[in-house]
């Protein structure tokens, strides 16, 4: 990241908030104020304030749901 736009891979993340964008863990996963990213795309529904990593994995969960690589599973 830079002062005003953070990367995935060279890619600008549209939308990120390069101040307070953070990496969860050492996962894929990372946040800003605002939404959960999963390797630079926007994790869809996800709840920025309980989303959390489960183990070291490229699992996670919120209060709503539960997630494998960016994706709600069941």
């Amino acid at each position: 990241k830079d002062k005003n736009n953070v990367y995935y891979l060279g890619k600008k993340i549209t939308g990120a908030n390069a101040k307070t964008f953070g990496l969860l863990g050492k996962s894929s996963y990372s946040k800003d104020k605002n939404n959960v990213y999963y390797e630079g795309e926007k994790v869809e529904n996800a709840d920025i304030e309980t989303f959390e990593i489960i183990e070291a994995s490229e699992k996670a969960q919120d209060k709503n749901h539960k997630y494998e690589r960016g994706k709600i599973i069941e």
